[in-house]
């Protein structure tokens, strides 16, 4: 019996991945009883199963696994509801990750504890290091969308103090100073010219100036690099506050864990934003106001004292907002210097005072000489309609709780900052080291202290109607300052909560740091940054069968600007997502006192407490989003969105997967697999535009019907695109009821538009759908990503080697560009290849079949027969080793780096 209850564990984990690894949606957009699922090979089983037999925890315990069967719930062939297909997609991979955890939570706590007991000035070294590895591996993952947003916009002043030797900015934007740096073109960010009539950046020079050094002898990177230190200082000295007030490494710790691993700090790392040298800066002054309430330490000297009265007095010429951070702090420091006893008091009072009043003197000053008054408003202009006290209260809510800007949703762990502000009594300190009163007090009131000045800065940010910070927007750019001061009472709830809560509070830092992976890790950062449309895109990837979007709080969902009260619905989702996993904690740690669970059992109950908070927060969440009318033009927020996950399946069914039907007791092979999923558009979020009829990204090559129902009684004309491309279908849609139209997509569609012309919205009683009719295997193995119109022929270009023009495609220098030619069956064509201006080497695929392949003089040409085959479509790869820009020519502003020319033309080569 020992022997078989050691495979128990193993078998539960590899049949949990084996569930995973495939691939299951719902036939129908109305309804989850009836599911389409391809399944994984059998081979992922044995060897998930096998890898599991190798870990002690699983193999002795198997209870630790059972959180893995979740991740099966949607195979059952019972009767589901919506919240039973949360695990499906990614997510399905959530209590495998939580069954992992709890297996290796021995090994890993002793290693914790290795760590834990570093003496502290080896442990801050450590924090500094770790930093610096999480923002290296987080510059990288996002390279290649930065610089990006107001980026170029601060290195344009740097260029301008470089060259210029002013902060006139208009001469750099007219010369291109950005090229070496941003690929596209950049105009001025301004509001209000100066009184002279020349263009000053809306933008504050602190930044601009602080990166200067690095930027005039490395360029980007290096100013790229400063940013990225003062993270790593921030996160320090965050840790080093935390270990003052609390005398506890562990505590220290998981403050620095909360804070600097989450998706905003890492972000304004790396990025060429004021918030990464206000973190610094903000961090300098929270350890001073510690530092200075620590009765048991020794006196700080005067070196410390100015250090961060300089950075204080740098935080306003980052940013005007930054100005509410370095009053309240300084303010505190002043008071605590004040009240210090001992000799040297006044010399540090006044060694901290000086910079910061001249550097006030100076802000007010730049002000009045650039704008003609000592305002720090006048580059806004003076427009204060976007600046009202009432934008306060949304705003504040906003920033904490918003899925796509707000801070819990991205990092709930640092929900234990309400925790840390409540009463000293009671704290749970060092063995080795117990506070004393006096420092009890000391650190207390700095908690307090950064509480005021946290929400003091948030409403100050609040107040100006663009909290989230631009578009796109990573989440919480404008709250990542006050984070430093956020730390210090995470780490204060850390050190008073018992055992059991450590344990639910280590379980809310691992969802964070999982979440953060989320984040900056999949597709190199493409979900960190949101367009305010109500739906965070990491939510969306989560989820491709249920709406994840709709059950979390969204400030935009139900959001009109003119009423306020319109914000109702998202506070009280705010406080139900908040409540309901309060309440399921509550309850784990009431049942664990009055039982007395050993330390394992709070662990298990901790991993299946995050399990059910996700189900049941996506069920209240659902619930309450489809409780009140949205908008006008959004449409009702329902728990299923599947379009994704039925496209998986249909990708999957392409390329031969099976396709199993799953119903109330009863599993099947269809007869037609492709034709049982009717796809129906994504769930559109908050736009200001109207969204298209129907818009699917990755829809798999083959025949489909699209069904369209309306009953508005009017003829329309419907496009379909392959994005903003050519199009590849167009219909007179009548004003029958239910009409079905044929759409051919050869090469499939990477992004499927299908709209009106004039874009006008789908009639709000109208339905679309796009069903299957014969699957095809996809050419070239990629999307068409765009259609091009040449002759008799379409063209659809599988990457974005070519630049499209109205009679030919030009092949990208130094690329290879690959495309579908559809042209009239059995006829075949002319393919004519010109080359650019230069010297170039040049490489023709036809069908796989190589046919040129040679060195062409510049303005060369070649010209090729294209075979004639029964369906007309001919794939073709044409590479350019080199290629030229026509501006460089003279006469042309055409900075394009073109390759070979390609031309079709008919048999008789017309």
């Amino acid at each position: 019996m020992a022997a078989l209850r050691s495979f128990i564990g193993p078998f539960v984990v590899g049949l949990a991945v084996w569930c995973a690894a495939g691939d299951l949606t719902v036939a129908d957009q109305t309804t989850a009883t009836v599911r389409l699922a391809v399944p994984a090979a059998w081979w992922v089983f044995v060897v998930a199963a096998a890898g599991a037999a190798a870990v002690p925890g699983w193999r002795r315990r198997p209870v630790v696994a059972t959180p893995a069967l979740l991740a099966t719930v949607p195979w059952w062939p019972l009767p589901m509801p919506a919240v039973g297909l949360v695990w499906t997609g990614p997510l399905a991979w959530l209590p495998i990750g939580i069954a992992a955890c709890l297996a290796l939570a021995s090994p890993v706590s002793r290693a914790t504890a290795r760590i834990v007991a570093r003496e502290p000035r080896a442990a801050v070294r450590l924090a500094g290091v770790l930093t610096l590895l999480a923002a290296l591996a987080t510059a990288w993952s996002v390279a290649p969308r930065l610089p990006g947003g107001d980026e170029p916009h601060y290195l344009v002043i740097t260029q301008s103090l470089l060259l210029d030797g002013d902060l006139r900015i208009q001469n750099n934007h007219d010369r291109g100073d950005y090229r070496a740096y941003f690929g596209g073109t950049l105009r001025p960010d301004v509001i209000q010219r100066g009184r002279d009539g020349e263009v000053y950046s809306i933008h504050a020079p602190g930044t601009s100036v602080l990166v200067l050094p690095a930027f005039a002898v490395f360029g980007y990177r290096g100013a790229q690099a400063m940013v990225l230190l003062s993270g790593v200082l921030a996160a320090m000295l965050l840790w080093q506050a935390t270990w003052l007030a609390t005398r506890r490494t562990d505590a220290a710790w998981f403050a620095w864990a909360a804070v600097a691993l989450t998706p905003t700090f890492l972000l304004q790392s790396v990025t060429l934003f004021p918030d990464g040298f206000g973190m610094l800066a903000t961090a300098g002054g929270l350890w001073l106001i510690v530092r200075l309430g620590s009765a048991d330490a020794p006196p700080v000297g005067v070196a410390p004292v100015v250090a961060v009265s300089a950075a204080l007095a740098v935080l306003p010429w980052l940013h005007t907002r930054f100005a509410v951070i370095a009053g309240g702090l300084g303010l505190a420091i002043v008071v605590r210097l004040m009240r210090a006893s001992g000799a040297g008091r006044v010399r540090r009072l006044v060694a901290f005072a000086v910079l910061p009043a001249l550097a006030a003197i100076g802000w007010f000053a730049y002000f009045q000489l650039i704008y003609g008054t000592p305002s720090p408003a006048a580059p806004y202009g003076t427009d204060t309609s976007l600046t009202q006290w009432r934008f306060v209260p949304g705003g504040l809510a906003a920033l904490v709780f918003d899925q796509q800007y707000g801070l819990l949703p991205y990092s709930p762990v640092l929900a234990c900052w309400a925790v840390g502000l409540w009463p000293w009594r009671g704290v749970d300190a060092s063995p080795s080291r117990t506070p004393s009163t006096p420092a009890r007090r000391g650190a207390g009131a700095a908690t307090w202290i950064g509480a005021g000045v946290t929400v003091a800065y948030l409403a100050a940010v609040a107040i100006y109607w663009m909290w989230w910070a631009g578009l796109p927007a990573p989440p919480a750019r404008f709250a990542a300052a006050a984070l430093p001061l956020v730390a210090l009472p995470v780490g204060v709830a850390w050190a008073r909560i018992g055992p059991n809560g450590r344990r639910l509070a280590v379980t809310l830092l691992l969802v964070s740091l999982a979440t953060t992976a989320v984040v900056l890790g999949v597709d190199r950062g493409a979900l960190a940054w949101n367009m305010r449309d109500a739906v965070a895109r990491w939510l969306d990837w989560l989820g491709p069968v249920v709406d994840l979007a709709r059950a979390w709080p969204s400030f935009f969902w139900r959001l009109d600007p003119a009423d306020l009260s319109t914000e109702w619905p998202f506070v009280l989702a705010s406080i139900v997502w908040l409540a309901v996993p309060l309440l399921l904690a509550a309850g784990l740690l009431r049942l664990a006192a009055r039982g007395g669970w050993p330390g394992d059992h709070v662990r298990l109950a901790c991993g299946w407490w995050v399990a059910a908070a996700v189900m049941a927060t996506a069920q209240v969440g659902w619930t309450l989003a489809g409780a009140s009318a949205p908008p006008p033009g959004v449409p009702r927020a329902t728990a299923l969105d599947p379009a994704r996950s039925q496209l998986d399946v249909l990708r999957r069914a392409a390329d031969g997967g099976p396709v199993w039907r799953l119903a109330a007791l009863g599993v099947g092979r269809p007869a037609h697999a492709a034709s049982l999923a009717l796809v129906r558009p994504e769930s559109p979020g908050r736009t200001d535009a109207p969204p298209p009829w129907l818009a699917l990204a990755g829809v798999p090559a083959g025949a489909y019907q699209l069904e369209i129902v309306k009953g508005d009684g009017r003829g329309t004309t419907l496009v379909a695109s392959l994005g903003r491309s050519a199009p590849v279908g167009q219909w007179a849609v009548g004003p029958g009821a239910r009409q079905v139209l044929p759409l051919d997509l050869p090469a499939g569609a990477d992004r499927l538009v299908i709209a009106p012309p004039d874009g006008a919205p789908l009639p709000p009683d109208a339905h679309v759908a796009l069903r299957a009719v014969a699957l095809e295997p996809m050419p070239g193995g990629r999307f068409a990503v765009a259609a091009a119109r040449l002759g008799r022929a379409t063209v659809l270009l599988l990457d974005d080697g070519v630049f499209v023009e109205p009679e030919g495609l030009w092949v990208r220098g130094g690329r290879d560009a690959t495309f579908l030619v559809v042209g009239p069956a059995g006829q075949g064509g002319r393919l004519r290849l010109g080359n650019a201006p230069v010297p170039n080497d040049v490489r023709l695929v036809v069908d796989g079949a190589v046919v040129l392949d040679e060195a062409m003089a510049a303005s060369a040409s070649r010209e090729v027969s294209l075979p004639a085959t029964p369906d007309g479509r001919v794939l073709v790869s044409v590479r350019s080793s080199g290629g030229f820009r026509p501006s460089d020519l003279g006469g042309s502003e055409d900075r394009r780096y073109l390759g070979v020319r390609v031309e079709l033309r008919d048999p008789a080569g017309r």
